[in-house]
């Protein structure tokens, strides 16, 4: 899968990797933001996100803040990074 589980494709001007993380009692880890990341060369995306029921490492967050990648974990009211 490249590390991109969905692509979404809006009016054929925002394109979305979407990595899925659906974990019982761990935290979304880094390596999930590696993959989303590296997934927008591959699929040509001009965005990623990682969705998970868990949470994320704080390593994740930061990674995911200097990579512009949107985080919607458990609790969707608490959005981690901008919004796309």
């Amino acid at each position: 899968d490249y590390g991109a589980d969905i692509i979404i494709n809006h009016c054929n001007k925002v394109k979305v990797s979407v990595q899925c993380k659906r974990l019982k009692d761990n935290p979304v880890r880094i390596e999930a933001i590696q993959e989303v990341v590296g997934s927008k060369k591959i699929y040509h995306t001009n965005k990623c996100m990682v969705i998970t029921n868990s949470r994320f490492t704080e390593n994740a967050v930061s990674l995911a803040l200097a990579n512009d990648v949107l985080l919607i974990d458990r609790e969707v009211d608490r959005i981690k990074v901008r919004e796309m």
